[in-house]
């Protein structure tokens, strides 16, 4: 057994030792959303797209970081299902879902890909084929490909997008897509304004930063979420109070506690 395999059959053992609830949301008895609650406590969601492969999605922190394409949510709703259906499991199992799913994958980079086999209709299929490689791929770089993706979408009849299912992690993707890539820009135009003397780090009224000090300030003033892990005594107070400082001083933020 390959490493990535223990770790989907000790996600299985789990699903039947720590779910205690599962619900469908959706319309369909398979092909759905299923609310899925574990011992302890916390609810997650998981999408349904294939009973074969790992195609499907949870809402839990693991499915996003294990790199495996599962976890013990998803194997316990498919668990769940695989009891349900008894001796019709093998034939569930051939059956395809009623729509195709656009959806987010969580792997080793993040992508937006596309279930196969691609709907009959020529329309959708082609507008599909632009978007996706062979393997269901998005082409392109996805901060300019999924908006044109999602207005394609928007411009087909309402029977056609009855077909297609873009699962909100797209919208969501692209909405963070936007936001590093304008904390990109703001931090190129600081950048080209400390080099023409209009801006600078000297921010602090008792304390100049060291080079690797300013390194570690800027990484924080636009790193979005960041963290800084320099080692004890370097400074990592004053670089979080100078990040702050600068925040405040670009109209970013009204507040901050150190």
């Amino acid at each position: 057994m390959s490493m990535i395999e223990e770790q989907i059959e000790r996600r299985r053992q789990r699903a039947q030792e720590e779910i205690v609830r599962i619900s469908n949301q959706g319309t369909h008895p398979v092909f759905s959303t299923f609310e899925v609650t574990s011992v302890s406590g916390r609810t997650y969601h998981v999408q349904i797209r294939s009973l074969t492969e790992h195609l499907n999605s949870c809402t839990c922190p693991d499915y996003r970081t294990n790199l495996v394409g599962t976890c013990k949510h998803i194997e316990g709703v498919l668990y769940y299902l695989r009891q349900a259906a008894g001796d019709e499991w093998e034939k569930l199992e051939t059956q395809k879902p009623p729509v195709t799913f656009i959806y987010l994958h969580y792997g080793e980079e993040i992508t937006v890909r596309v279930t196969t086999p691609l709907p009959e209709d020529p329309t959708v299929r082609n507008l599909l084929e632009r978007f996706f490689d062979e393997e269901g791929i998005l082409r392109g770089e996805p901060l300019e490909a999924i908006p044109r993706l999602l207005e394609d979408i928007a411009a087909l009849n309402v029977e056609q997008q009855a077909a297609l299912v873009v699962d909100e992690e797209v919208r969501q993707h692209l909405d963070l897509l936007r936001d590093l890539e304008a904390t990109r820009r703001q931090k190129e135009w600081f950048l080209a304004q400390m080099k023409q003397g209009t801006r600078s780090l000297d921010v602090l009224r008792d304390a100049r930063l060291y080079p690797y000090q300013e390194t570690g300030a800027l990484h924080l003033a636009f790193g979005r979420r960041a963290m800084l892990a320099d080692d004890m005594g370097l400074g990592k107070t004053v670089q979080a109070i100078a990040a702050c400082t600068l925040l405040h001083q670009l109209g970013d933020v009204g507040s901050a506690l150190v």
